[in-house]
């Protein structure tokens, strides 16, 4: 409201108009101007004319025109010599001499001068913004991309729109750039740990360092089983932002989900302090099945890891007429103030200093809201004003 009120108040002069308006407005004006300067050209020579006829007339005729000029009878025999000059008077109107030509010559060529000039600096300063587009695009393309746009006062909305949709463009650009960066950096960090302890685990056996038991192995296929879900999160991210995410879409019910889930990770949870609390109510989606149960893992694994020794975990679900919804709070630390919106960003982690086995590979909330999202819903996660946070999922029925 506030936005709307600021744009109605602005001053007209400032408003962008449309290209076929600022046109149509410099025509006008170059309209308005050779109309003034031909009714000027008009006024002056007018007199000049006026002057040149009186003094090819008699003095009787001439006295008879002031006469009638001045609203005055002027004497019979005055009349009678205007009206026997009147065929002169008429052929001098009709055929000014070379002076009165000289003049409306220059007349018209001022005028044509002066029309040219104002064209020229009016419809030179449209079509700027384009070109500042055109040169940011050149830009961008040299590889800056934080080249922008500039505005201009004098910008018709198709250029404002333009620029405005480049710039955006380009900042989308630059911020893709930026996290293809981090990330590259981020997926290196996160695969040279295991890999780090595979290789010398490795080398170790094969040195005669450690013996190749039960023990060794298992702890060479946990590190192998990390490998596999960063790759298959990050295969995950692939699909849904080319938009080639097939899910296998049929009737599921997401209290049932949510229990196959706990069979499996429940002795876990407990293990790490937490005391799930179930309030599932029968909610039927359109949804792929396995997906949704990859969501409910990736949520209670965050849960176990950032949450833990926090007691109840309240694990809800329900549905109304337009959508099903999965919610889940703790009482654990709870997020940083006012970073609820990075949460589902990739490689983020609530603690920083926390090493890879502890804070995760930081792709599991990125995942979680990326397949929410290829459903069509819509996937939310924030501190909670009891303590702790919480996460709910929104999937339309």
């Amino acid at each position: 409201m506030r936005a709307r009120s600021a744009s109605f108040y602005r001053p007209f002069w400032s408003k962008h108009w449309p290209l076929s308006r600022q046109l149509a407005s410099v025509l006008a004006v170059c309209l308005l101007v050779n109309a003034a300067l031909i009714i000027g050209a008009v006024e002056f020579i007018e007199p000049f004319v006026e002057r040149q006829i009186l003094h090819e007339l008699s003095p009787s005729a001439a006295r008879a025109y002031h006469a009638f000029n001045s609203d005055q009878v002027p004497a019979r025999d005055d009349i009678a010599a205007l009206i026997v000059e009147s065929k002169a008077l008429r052929e001098s109107q009709n055929s000014p001499d070379a002076q009165v030509n000289l003049w409306i010559l220059i007349c018209v060529l001022t005028g044509s001068g002066v029309t040219f000039a104002l064209s020229y600096t009016l419809l030179g300063r449209l079509g700027h913004g384009y070109i500042n587009v055109a040169r940011a695009a050149q830009s961008v393309t040299a590889g800056d991309l934080s080249a922008r746009a500039r505005p201009l006062v004098l910008a018709s909305q198709e250029e404002v729109k333009l620029a405005g949709d480049f710039n955006h463009m380009a900042a989308s650009l630059q911020r893709a750039e930026r996290e293809l960066a981090d990330g590259t950096a981020a997926i290196a960090h996160e695969l040279r740990t295991p890999l780090t302890i595979l290789r010398g685990r490795l080398y170790g056996i094969a040195d005669g360092i450690f013996s190749p038991g039960s023990k060794e192995i298992t702890g060479l296929i946990r590190q192998v089983e990390g490998l596999s879900r960063i790759v298959g999160d990050l295969q995950t991210l692939s699909l849904v932002n080319s938009n080639e995410m097939s899910l296998d879409i049929k009737p599921t019910d997401l209290a049932e989900e949510v229990e196959h889930v706990l069979v499996t990770i429940k002795p876990d949870l407990e293990a790490n302090g937490l005391q799930p609390s179930l309030n599932l109510q029968s909610s039927i989606v359109a949804a792929d099945s396995s997906r949704i149960r990859q969501v409910v893992g990736a949520v209670l694994s965050n849960t176990q890891r950032y949450a833990s020794e926090s007691g109840m975990l309240k694990i809800s679900t329900w549905c109304n007429a337009n959508e099903a919804v999965l919610e889940i709070i703790d009482h654990g630390p709870g997020l940083p103030p006012d970073q609820s919106e990075r949460a589902f960003d990739r490689f983020w982690r609530a603690e920083q200093s926390r090493a890879r086995h502890t804070g995760g590979s930081g792709l599991g909330l990125a995942v979680v809201r990326a397949i929410v999202e290829a459903h069509g819903g819509e996937a939310k996660f924030s501190n909670h004003a009891m303590g702790g946070t919480r996460f709910a999922m929104h999937l339309p029925r």
